[in-house]
């Protein structure tokens, strides 16, 4: 008879806890959820737009869709995709809330293309995500000029 109640109780306790650690555990993503929703109402959100081809150089265009500017600047990569040669710089401009930034003209040779030619580059705006925002993956982009 005792391992029958000890069974019982058992199975009891663990209805029990289950059911305050499912109330507990709900009771916690609702309020994490609120917390995340509520922090990514405003803040900066860089967006790659586009890469243009202009004779032997590329340039990258990007815009801050965000709700806030930054106070730092921005690294751009750009890459040639078949190769993955890459052109890595910072120090540019972070722009403010809607309105859009470019980069120096890239020329063709420092990704190892021939921009006489079509090419299929990929850009990216804050490669390494050192800035938060409020959607990280709006940051890149793959153009076929």
């Amino acid at each position: 008879m005792i391992p029958m109640k000890w069974t019982l109780f058992a199975t009891l306790l663990l209805c029990a806890c289950g059911d305050e650690d499912d109330k507990a555990d709900d009771s916690v993503a609702q309020d994490s959820d609120a917390t995340d929703d509520s922090a990514a109402a405003d803040g900066p959100d860089l967006a790659l737009t586009d890469i243009t081809k202009d004779g032997d150089t590329l340039t990258l265009r990007y815009c801050n869709v965000g709700t806030e500017g930054g106070e730092t600047t921005v690294p751009l990569r750009l890459m040639n995709v078949d190769t993955t040669q890459a052109w890595e710089r910072g120090g540019h401009a972070f722009p403010e809330p809607d309105a859009c930034a470019e980069s120096d003209p890239v020329p063709c040779a420092d990704v190892g293309l021939d921009c006489a030619q079509e090419v299929v580059v990929e850009g990216v705006v804050d490669p390494y995500d050192a800035i938060r925002e409020l959607d990280e993956t709006n940051n890149r982009g793959t153009f076929r000029l």
